[in-house]
């Protein structure tokens, strides 16, 4: 054997490797699979193979001549269904720690602000405007909002470095590009949500004292 050649048999990356050899070869070998590939001149030549080769599996059961078969048809649905699977559980868990975590700020500030009304008093007492007062709570808020995001989006972006290397190829060749986005998006609406609500309340908190 003078070359090698890298080459693609599967979207799944399970660290196999896979030896193409001369017939030759084969003369002292026993024969434990043969792997039979078929290339279907359409989609319908292919959906009609497999329902040939579904007939004949319930028709032969035991003595049928091939122990299972994948369709490209199947191997797609196959990768999407692992793909949606991971991204489901994925979103979710990040979802469920997101929506904590704004609402926990959400109770610190409004109850902060509920402390501070005296405080607040004080200062409209001293002369300072109430555009001052609540661009000093809106900043306050943001800052306090900022920081777990900037965090997550940190945490994120290594994450989904090491995982796009080491755990996305074991399930196969899969493009998150549209799942990030449109996730992330999302995330931001609903983070913002809170915190737009929790500027709010704060402020009517402040304004009513």
């Amino acid at each position: 054997m003078n070359e090698a050649e890298e080459f693609t048999m599967s979207n799944s990356d399970m660290g196999q490797i896979i030896f193409v050899v001369a017939d030759t070869w084969m003369k002292n070998m026993n024969v434990d699979t043969m792997i039979w590939n078929v290339q279907c001149v359409s989609e319908d030549a292919a959906k009609e193979f497999d329902t040939l080769l579904d007939n004949y599996q319930e028709k032969s059961k035991r003595e049928c001549a091939f122990a299972y078969y994948v369709g490209k048809q199947q191997a797609y649905e196959s990768s999407v269904t692992t793909k949606a699977i991971i991204a489901f559980l994925a979103i979710y868990l990040g979802i469920v720690f997101m929506i904590a975590c704004a609402a926990i700020l959400a109770i610190q500030q409004l109850s902060e602000a509920t402390d501070n009304v005296e405080r607040y008093k004080l200062l409209k007492k001293l002369g300072v405007e109430h555009r001052e007062l609540n661009r000093a709570l809106f900043i306050q808020i943001l800052s306090y909002y900022l920081l777990p995001l900037l965090l997550a989006v940190i945490h994120s972006v290594v994450g989904l470095t090491v995982a796009s290397r080491e755990v996305i190829k074991v399930f196969g060749d899969m493009n998150v590009a549209s799942t990030i986005l449109v996730t992330s998006i999302f995330i931001v609406f609903v983070y913002g949500s809170y915190f737009l609500l929790t500027y709010v309340g704060s402020k009517s908190v402040i304004n009513k004292g």
